[in-house]
């Protein structure tokens, strides 16, 4: 395969049987291991490939992982053309996200508990939730539950100087809902207990009950339910037939799990039953504690934190029989990069006012730096260093000069080769100006430079998605009358007025269009009260589509894609189920009046589907090129996970000394369920969040790391204990980096 194993490497791949719990340090290459032991239990072992199950966070990295075995596969035929005749049927392979696997699974075995039902995204189930829960469409009425969980809902209102709570905003109170019924599900909340709880307790159980009964009703599941369904499918004679093997499929032998640290307890219910009834209990989980992030998600690290404690109790095994290994060596970074990030999180291995200790794997050895360097580059190398300015828009100035000056002098090829890490990558805040972000894409632009920023909720100010939404609410609310005059929610009215002046500010550009909207508006007149539009909202956004411009816009790789999306969306909204079995796709006219759309119809399109558009969509998001050649990557930490950079710029901001809304979550519903906790005080796991956060984003870095803070950052009180230790540690940020020798030396290379 052209990539030499060292020892702990090679024994995680032969590793035979009882549970496997492999702690990776970045860029230890865990992914090739699991992909090579995968390879290794099927060519070797003679593992039939239908008996293994293989599973990650994301649709985006078990793809990763699945093309990885083909390739290798395809080489192992090509090296043994023996294997050629074998009856090795590779694509049978069980791999992808749990809740995927869960869905096909149940399918393939016709589960009668699953028969025609549909896993909805989360689009729909926001659409979903919205029409249909009382509590998101009607907060005013659970102000018990509202209040008690403000974190989620909360704004702060600078004229009363307070946090208040805005009832009309249904955009909001959706997304909480959602939050709180897939955190009372993934938790495993014991709902009966949870009713004998205070009366928000009492009252949020009952809504999620409902919420459970009436997706059930309309045969649905969400990415959280599913797991719920599958637990029931493995307790049935159909989920021993799929565990002991059928007639025409193999037992389970194999289940194998990466990025642990992100499990949730549902999932690792789910995990442990399947091992239970395997023979030797062989489950594989590969991770690492550290760079545990996603809490707001419901992602637990407790799971890969006590992986051997919960062996040993739902096994019944000694602890002895679980293979622990530590994948330490790192061949990605360079080695003062290296020793920083590790150095950065040990040293809160005893502060106490963070418990990492405890939230740490045990007895984990510490990195050690492997990449392949001579020693000229390793001394003389300027790996560490950090621009300060006044401001973002001084300091971003300052960032795009270097990425230019490195191109210019050919310390890099690709301005894709530097990367620029951050909590968010909105261009705008949210008071309306420009983020640093927005400062550091301008003066890119400035430079000839282009940005790559997938992710920076700017889908909606695109003017072919402005243009479009601004023709179809020209024929469905001629004059914006319903949005002015029963809407109350002012963000999307403010929204939509917007999409609205961008048609009619254009409209004379663009005849054809002009005279469909027009010609539409005329039909609409002439339709009888209480009936429907024969096109649905699809079919106009279609016919919108047919004309100039859009015409040419479609034959643009970007514009056409994000057309297509819109579409989706759309069509996402369409098919939620409706009582009375019409789509809400079908545009109904007004019971009272001819000619006009029904007001409710309206108020239900504006404030679930624009509704769900307030929250951000992202931009185009290539899931086959991860960066485009050419172009400066502006990421999230989130996104980059996984990913290697060889130059990377880290933004430090303030962060709020506040509890994050799922360390807050966790302790709130941690005494109605029996999964235990390493603690549940949520400012303390707050702060290893945050700490787990900087040190996956230092830890992206190849050959330069270059932090970037504002000159009132560093020196807030209340972020001593996040960047490097202010006073407390001799290695904080600007000590560590201006007492090594060669960075008085090599300064002006970057500033």
């Amino acid at each position: 395969m052209g990539y030499k194993f060292n020892e702990e490497q090679k024994n995680s791949v032969n590793h035979k049987d009882n549970p496997l719990w492999v702690v990776a340090g970045p860029g230890s290459g865990k992914t090739e291991v699991l992909v090579v032991r995968t390879l290794k239990l099927i060519f070797v072992d003679g593992v039939n490939p239908k008996s293994i199950i293989l599973t990650t966070f994301t649709k985006k990295a078990s793809q990763n992982l699945f093309d990885r075995i083909i390739k290798y596969s395809t080489k192992l035929y090509d090296l043994y053309p023996e294997l050629k005749g074998s009856s090795i049927e590779i694509h049978s392979l069980r791999v992808g996200t749990l809740h995927s696997l869960c869905n096909d699974i149940m399918k393939e075995y016709k589960y009668t508990d699953y028969e025609n039902y549909k896993l909805i995204n989360e689009i729909e189930n926001y659409i979903f939730v919205y029409n249909y829960c009382p509590i998101a469409k009607y907060g005013a009425r659970y102000k018990e539950i509202w209040t008690k969980f403000r974190c989620l809902v909360g704004r702060y209102d600078k004229d009363l100087c307070c946090q208040i709570i805005d009832y009309k905003n249904k955009a909001r109170l959706t997304s909480a809902t959602i939050t709180l019924f897939n955190r009372i599900i993934e938790d495993k909340v014991n709902i009966d207990k949870l009713k004998n709880g205070k009366i928000y307790h009492k009252k949020l159980a009952e809504e999620c009950e409902k919420y459970l009964e009436k997706l059930e009703g309309f045969k649905l599941c969400t990415f959280s339910t599913i797991q719920l369904k599958f637990i029931d499918f493995l307790n049935s004679e159909d989920g021993e037939l799929f565990l002991s093997g059928s007639g025409y499929n193999p037992p389970i032998k194999h289940i194998m799990v990466d990025e642990y640290q992100d499990t949730n307890p549902i999932q690792e219910e789910i995990y442990f039953k399947m091992a239970k009834q395997i023979e030797n209990n062989n489950l594989c989980v590969v991770g690492d504690d550290d760079q545990a992030m996603y809490r707001f998600r419901g992602g637990t690290v407790e799971c890969m934190v006590n992986f051997d404690k919960t062996c040993v109790e739902k096994f019944n095994i000694p602890i002895d029989k679980i293979n622990k290994i530590f994948l330490k060596s790192n061949y990605r970074s360079h080695p003062d990069i290296v020793k920083y990030y590790d150095d950065y999180i040990n040293s809160y291995k005893y502060t106490k006012d963070v418990e990492m200790e405890r939230a740490r794997v045990k007895d984990k050895p510490q990195l050690v730096a492997k990449k392949e360097m001579d020693k000229e580059t390793i001394d003389n190398y300027l790996a560490l260093n950090y621009i300060e300015k006044e401001d973002d828009e001084k300091l971003a100035e300052e960032v795009a000069n270097t990425i230019k000056y490195f191109k210019d002098n050919d310390i890099i090829e690709d301005y894709s080769q530097c990367v620029i890490l951050i909590k968010s990558t909105r261009e705008i805040d949210y008071n309306g100006n420009d983020s640093f972000i927005g400062h550091i894409r301008q003066k890119l632009l400035n430079n000839g430079i282009d940005i790559y920023n997938p992710r920076s909720k700017n889908f909606l100010n695109q003017e072919e998605i402005k243009l479009a939404l601004g023709a179809f609410i020209s024929i469905v609310d001629t004059d914006i009358s319903v949005l002015e005059n029963n809407l109350r929610s002012q963000p999307i009215s403010n929204e939509v007025v917007k999409w609205y002046e961008e048609y009619q500010n254009n409209k004379n550009k663009y005849p054809e269009l002009k005279k469909y909207v027009d010609s539409s508006v005329e039909k609409l007149k002439t339709m009888e009260e209480g009936s429907f539009i024969n096109s649905s909202i699809e079919n106009i956004l279609y016919k919108i589509y047919a004309c100039y411009p859009f015409t040419e816009w479609l034959n643009d790789e970007e514009k056409s894609y994000r057309l297509a999306k819109l579409t989706n969306l759309f069509n996402s909204y369409s098919t939620i189920p409706t009582e009375n079995l019409i789509s809400k796709g079908s545009i109904s006219i007004d019971g009272h009046t001819k000619g006009k759309v029904d007001v409710k119809w309206l108020i239900e399109f504006y404030g679930s589907l624009v509704g769900h558009f307030l929250g951000g969509i992202d931009d185009i998001e290539d899931e086959e090129i991860t960066i485009p050649e050419g172009k400066v990557p502006i990421m999230t930490v989130h996104q980059a996970k996984g990913l290697e950079f060889p130059f990377v710029f880290v933004y430090l901001q303030k962060w709020q000394n506040k509890a994050n809304d799922g360390a807050i979550l966790e302790r709130e519903f941690a005494e109605f369920t029996d999964f235990k906790r390493i603690s549940t005080i949520p400012r303390k796991k707050t702060f290893q969040d945050i700490i787990r956060f900087h040190y996956v984003a230092y830890s992206r870095a190849q050959y330069g790391l270059i932090h970037l803070w504002t000159s009132d950052i560093i020196d807030k009180k209340n972020n001593h204990k996040l960047y490097g230790f202010i006073k407390e540690h001799p290695n904080n940020l600007k000590i560590y980096i201006k007492n090594t020798s060669y960075f008085k030396n090599n300064i002006n290379k970057i500033n």
